[in-house]
């Protein structure tokens, strides 16, 4: 602004004046303030009363005073980088506006936070000096850090002491070393790091494994050994286990010679249903036990001798098929069935009347349909369809029975009725079911 000064008979004329900026305050962090973040951003207030675009310089370091490190930058803020753990830093802020005029700020100080080390790693899981471990274990620990920086690890392990190292820098406090060997002594110890890579080493431990048990050797056989009059029907079971507790299974050699053959691999548990057996028939039996690292205990062989078998013969069969009149030379089919009280498997013999056999045949199973083809000789006769059926262990039925009556119209016997009642049978089948229907037998 321009001022003036009236003087008698002189204008005096004097230079304009412009007001300096703020000077630079409220600093972060704040003066003597410590413990500061080595990522700290500098702030401070500035500004000019006149509104004049306002630019900065930035004195910072180690030393007081510090050095000039940045000019007129117009931000007020600055990163200052990566500082040092447990130092203090001094820093001035100087504001020049457009006009030339500058305000200092006061020297500021700040002193950053000490780095503690990572936590020891302790608390070891199994415990140091423990024994009888599992060979499937999972090594933990605990670790963290008093800054809560991130850390990381690096795991020492073997069989010697000192243990060499087996992972470097990773994050979980747990390691897994796999399966390892029984009755071994392990050390092991773990190294912390923080992320300005200071150390916390732990110490080393050590543990060893447990042995392994074999099996319990089977025992205690039900049917007891040299057992007889043994149902046909009854279980195989025995005693088992593991003293360790671990899980077993079991292959069992089971059949009707001495040694017995592999019946079974990897059985769980400790009875098995042979399904039903012979009768008057001596067995031989043997448990072989496996734990999940295959180690074994093997049984004796056992034997037993089943039960008497009461055997009953098949029931009468019973025959089914076309009745009354048949014609020569053409296919009939048959069905034959019976049941077996001791719903045993049946073979079946069939006389056909006509001088044919169909000998011994199947078996079947009892209830089931068994259907037979047959034809016959160009010959008019009434025949008798005979079957007879036996068990598989040869108990025999009585005679079921059938009538068929065959018709030959070309006979030397045969009449004009014979011959009439051939031709509309064969080109009316119909009608010889008709006549089945009425049960008419022409003798």
């Amino acid at each position: 602004m321009l001022l003036t000064t009236l003087i008698p008979n002189v204008i005096s004329i004097k230079s304009p004046q412009f007001a300096p900026p703020y000077t630079p305050s409220n600093p972060n962090p704040e003066n003597g303030e410590t413990g500061v973040s080595i990522y700290v951003n500098l702030s401070w207030t500035g500004g000019d009363p006149e509104g004049d675009n306002v630019t900065y310089d930035i004195y910072f370091g180690m030393f007081n005073p510090p050095q000039k490190i940045v000019s007129n930058q117009t931000s007020t803020s600055f990163n200052p980088g990566y500082l040092e753990f447990n130092v203090t830093y001094y820093w001035i802020i100087v504001a020049w506006d457009e006009n030339g005029e500058n305000a200092s700020g006061p020297i500021w100080n700040f002193t950053t936070r000490e780095n503690n080390p990572p936590n020891t790693p302790y608390a070891p899981q199994p415990p140091d000096g423990a024994e009888d471990v599992t060979i499937f274990i999972t090594l933990s620990w605990s670790g963290g850090d008093p800054d809560g920086d991130d850390v990381t690890y690096d795991v020492y392990f073997g069989e010697s002491s000192p243990p060499p190292i087996v992972v470097h820098n990773q994050t979980a406090t747990n390691y897994n070393p796999g399966a390892l060997e029984w009755d071994t002594n392990y050390y092991w110890r773990v190294v912390a790091w923080d992320e300005f890579e200071y150390p916390g080493k732990g110490s080393e431990w050590h543990f060893s494994t447990r042995t392994n048990e074999p099996p319990n050797v089977p025992s205690n056989p039900i049917p007891t050994d040299g057992a007889v009059n043994v149902v046909v029907d009854t279980p195989l079971e025995w005693d088992g286990g593991d003293p360790d507790g671990d899980p077993v299974t079991y292959d069992i050699y089971f059949g009707t010679t001495n040694p017995p053959p592999l019946y079974v691999e990897n059985h769980i548990g400790e009875i098995f249903e042979p399904g039903k057996m012979n009768y008057s028939e001596t067995y031989h039996w043997k448990i072989i036990a496996f734990d999940q690292f295959n180690t074994m205990s093997e049984g004796e062989i056992w034997s037993f001798t089943t039960e008497e078998k009461i055997n009953q013969p098949p029931i009468r069969p019973t025959i089914s098929g076309v009745k009354g009149i048949h014609v020569p030379d053409r296919n009939y089919d048959y069905e034959f069935v019976t049941i077996d009280p001791d719903e045993d498997p049946v073979l079946y013999y069939i006389d056909w009347g006509d001088g044919t056999f169909v000998y011994w045949f199947g078996p079947f199973d009892s209830g089931e349909n068994v259907t037979k083809a047959h034809s016959w000789p160009a010959l008019t006769k009434l025949y008798e369809i005979k079957c007879k059926a036996k068990d598989i262990y040869g108990a025999e039925s009585d005679w079921g029975t059938m009538y068929v009556f065959v018709l030959n119209s070309r006979s030397p016997s045969g009449s004009i009725i014979q011959r009439f009642v051939t031709r509309i049978i064969d080109k009316s089948p119909i009608f010889e079911r008709l006549i089945n229907l009425l049960n008419l037998f022409i003798l």
